[in-house]
């Protein structure tokens, strides 16, 4: 009998190669390194205070490196394939489809070079760019520490405004009370998931709860009731869907919320807030002093449904392209001397509305496309990861960007800012956070597969002839 020859039998056991890299694997490459650095300014609008001038061109070195980074990679166009992607390119082929027919279509021009087009970039720099568990890590710590840098910013540069004494921060983007409150929100859970990540080190945390717990203090300060009602939301959110010592912390968050605000609120904000539950009856309710706050509010509330009742019948009489991009107030201006009425120059508080009115149904249908698919692939990997001891983190980190989406989404419900970079940067990490963990699980199984092999021999020391390969 023939000896055997170990170079013509191979294992069962031998696991076929992966072809994908391990998304486990820790990678911090150049390109990655630039995205994070351009996330960070990006959502903190530090740049607007180191930069004031525009001198020195940062935001626009950032966003050319990354941009080539991403096309050299081919992270670019791995973005565009994710459906997040195809419909924002949706939404975004259909401004441009429409700009022709705006009621002003240099200004149209004008605003989406300047707004939207630089937004739809962003997404696919970070869907594009973030390629692994360990740089979804990093950019978690780079929005958390953009948090922290806004709180930073608003009590060195910010001020009052003169509405009920709301907290502004000083200029610029976050000029705006309610844009302030916004993106201290969004970038909350961030700071959150740093906080409850065992692996940091204790100092590490104690910043991150530090930073935590003055983002809450300042966005109550701002005195904006969409955010209090994001806040709301997200807790229930929360309470819902975590474990029980999850929500022990979020009762506990909710009680100290609640014991604080005699210390953090004025009178003014407390009333500000509480026309959120009550209308004429709580004005009626109140000291004199107080009924001004509670009439301003009340009467702000009565003139942004005012704008939203104007841009739901300008969407009716442009319902396939819209008004044109950016051009609401103009539009509504129209309306309004058409009407003999006298034109409030105002933009619609809701950013959906304003996709409506601007840019047409189609394009609003495919802009809540990419949000449903950005925000059930995020709560299809919690689903699916919670319960699994193995995938702890990335159901932490799930529940982290589901909580920040869900902040965004209601916070827009009373917002304008349709077009700013909140959801780009949050959809771009939910497409590369979707592409990283289905990467890890297919690749998992063929891991474990793999066996010792011994001198060609399977594990249960049986040899398997193969065929020899075919030669001409």
């Amino acid at each position: 009998m023939a000896a055997l020859n170990p170079s013509t039998y191979v294992s069962r056991a031998v696991a076929p190669e992966i072809v994908h890299p391990d998304p486990t694997q820790d990678k911090f490459s150049l390109a990655f390194l630039v995205l994070a650095g351009y996330v960070f300014l990006l959502l903190s609008r530090s740049i607007e205070f180191i930069d004031n001038t525009g001198s020195l061109h940062l935001m626009i070195v950032g966003a050319v490196s990354a941009s080539v980074l991403a096309i050299v990679s081919g992270g670019f166009f791995r973005a565009m394939t994710t459906k997040i992607g195809l419909w924002l390119t949706a939404a975004t082929a259909w401004m441009l489809i429409g700009t022709p027919f705006s009621v002003w279509v240099g200004g149209s021009v004008t605003g989406l070079a300047n707004t939207w087009l630089k937004s739809y970039i962003v997404f696919f720099l970070v869907a594009g760019l973030v390629t692994s568990l360990p740089q979804c890590r990093k950019l978690v710590v780079s929005i958390a520490l953009a948090t922290g840098c806004i709180v930073l910013m608003t009590y060195v540069f910010g001020r009052d405004a003169s509405d009920a004494g709301r907290l502004t921060g000083g200029g610029g983007t976050f000029g705006n009370s309610n844009d302030l409150a916004t993106q201290l929100l969004v970038g909350l859970p961030f700071c959150v998931h740093v906080i409850t990540d065992r692996n940091r080190s204790a100092p590490v945390r104690i910043f991150f709860a530090l930073v935590a717990a003055a983002a809450l203090v300042v966005g109550m300060k701002t005195g904006s009731r969409g955010a209090l009602l994001a806040v709301i939301v997200v807790a229930a959110l929360i309470f819902w869907k975590a474990s029980g010592g999850a929500r022990i912390a979020v009762v506990a968050a909710v009680l100290a919320g609640l014991i604080s605000i005699p210390f953090v609120l004025t009178e003014d904000l407390k009333t500000r807030y509480l026309t959120l539950f009550g209308g004429n009856d709580l004005a009626q309710s109140l000291a004199e002093d107080q009924r001004v706050t509670a009439s301003s509010a009340m009467l702000s509330t009565e003139a942004r449904r005012e704008l939203m009742a104007h841009a739901l019948e300008l969407s009716l009489h442009h319902p396939v392209f819209g008004v044109g991009f950016g051009q609401f107030q103009v539009a509504d201006a129209t309306r309004a001397g058409t009407n003999g009425e006298d034109a409030s120059w105002h933009e619609v508080h809701n950013a959906f509305l304003m996709i409506l009115a601007e840019d047409g149904a189609p394009a609003l249908i495919a802009f809540l496309m990419a949000f449903g698919y950005a925000y059930f692939a995020v709560f299809r990997i919690y689903n699916r990861s919670h319960k699994n001891e193995n995938e702890q983190e990335i159901a932490r980190m799930a529940l982290c960007l589901l909580s920040s989406l869900t902040v965004w989404f209601v916070c827009s419900n009373f917002s304008p800012n349709a077009y700013s970079f909140q959801f780009p940067v949050l959809g771009g990490f939910i497409a590369a956070f979707d592409i990283i963990v289905t990467r890890q699980r297919s690749a998992r199984p063929a891991r474990s597969a793999a066996a010792p092999v011994i001198a060609g021999f399977s594990p249960v020391l049986k040899p398997r002839r193969i065929a020899p390969a075919w030669r001409p």
